[in-house]
């Protein structure tokens, strides 16, 4: 039994000094598992982001160390391990793969899982992969943004086309005072003349589109606040809650009015879309990723009983209805305020409406996004903003 336990820690010595000479200098995050599906080494990048030091993570299974879930739908990712040993060929990740990782953050990852090779045959998997959270992030404002752009300039171009209506709706007036009551022209001109008042009004609001207003920041402290428009919306809805840390002052430098407009849109969007019997939650938190440390995020949380990845995908678009809970004023007045918004759809068909906006004394968003380097963006103490600087 002596002997048996001497080889056996030995071959787990030999192992670990294999692993940690292939792939501790490694950028990627690697775990490496045995034929078992027990963790044989993680490195460095690798605990920093499930949490489990080498030591604690050793011999365990793999999927309580790896705590791997599908973004849609929330449910476990399916073993990967054991196929990739039976079949011998390298597997990837599913799109949307999340990440359970240390004090409960969430992180996307992507990666692959190929199979470790002993003697001619698969004994083991090793499994590379890596943070895409914040470069996810990023794209998505990158898109976002050039949407907007061309909704823009769409509108520019429907504002330079458009005729003059005032005339025109002048004249048909002037046509339907002047034509005797049973006339048959009456209907055509009250045709034109309704149809040049609503041109007119899409006009307003298209050129309201193009002309967001002005905005007089100023310093404030953003938990008092949400504190004061969560004290009118219990009023409105019984089942909002609001959580923030009341220890933890927040500063922004942004306009109290406008900002107050924003959020009250955010709130009727969830309100209208809200599933019966569910509460809307507003929480108030540091930027997440971590990478977005120097923000502040106010989210809105709730059960949608209507809407899908697809109404999500146009909900900062302008409504023509003129609505008042149209998101793209919010996204307007966000941005103008040196901020982001984003939308999620998580599962359990929950939708994440949020706002960053910098912490006062903070980097703008210009400044943070979008470096295009992923060396510069991991760069120690953010070079991204150093160099913006």
């Amino acid at each position: 039994m002596a002997i048996a336990k001497h080889r056996y820690e030995r071959g787990l010595r030999e192992e670990r000094d294999w692993a940690i000479a292939s792939f501790a200098g490694v950028a990627a995050a690697v775990v490496v598992t045995d034929a078992n599906s027990r963790i044989s080494y993680l490195n460095p990048q690798a605990e920093q982001l499930v949490g489990w030091s080498v030591d604690k993570a050793l011999r365990r299974q793999a999927a309580t160390v790896l705590r791997l879930s599908h973004r849609d739908t929330g449910k476990p990712v399916q073993d990967l391990l054991t196929p990739v040993m039976l079949e011998g060929q390298t597997l990837p990740l599913p799109s949307g793969t999340l990440l359970q990782g240390s004090a409960e953050r969430v992180y996307e990852i992507e990666g692959h899982v190929a199979p470790r090779w002993r003697n001619g045959r698969a004994d083991g998997t090793v499994i590379t992969f890596t943070d895409v959270t914040l470069c996810r992030f990023e794209n998505e404002q990158k898109r976002q943004d050039h949407k907007q752009e061309a909704l823009l300039r769409m509108a520019d171009g429907i504002i330079r086309h458009l005729p003059q209506l005032d005339a025109l709706i002048d004249a048909s007036t002037h046509m339907l005072a002047a034509l005797p009551p049973g006339s048959p022209l009456r209907e055509t001109a009250e045709t034109i003349k309704k149809a040049a008042v609503d041109a007119a009004a899409l006009g307003s609001h298209l050129r309201s589109y193009l002309q967001p207003p002005e905005l007089e920041c100023q310093r404030l402290r953003l938990d008092e606040v949400l504190k004061r428009l969560g004290e009118s919306w219990k009023l409105i809805h019984a089942d909002f809650v609001l959580l923030m840390d009341p220890a933890d002052p927040i500063h922004v430098q942004a306009d109290e009015w406008q900002l107050l407009r924003a959020l009250a849109n955010v709130l009727l969007h969830a309100r209208v879309h809200l599933q019966a019997g569910n509460s809307l939650v507003v929480d108030l938190s540091s930027g997440e990723p971590e990478q977005l440390g120097k923000w502040v995020r106010i989210r809105a949380r709730y059960v949608s009983a209507q809407e899908d990845a697809e109404a999500l995908e146009r909900v900062f678009e302008p409504a023509w209805s003129g609505s008042s809970e149209d998101l793209h004023v919010t996204y307007a007045l966000v941005k103008k305020m040196g901020g982001m918004v984003a939308a999620l759809l998580e599962a359990g068909n929950t939708v994440s409406l949020e706002i960053y906006l910098p912490r006062a004394g903070a980097m703008a968003a210009d400044a943070l996004l979008i470096e295009p380097n992923p060396e510069v963006r991991r760069g120690p103490g953010t070079r991204a903003a150093k160099k913006s600087r």
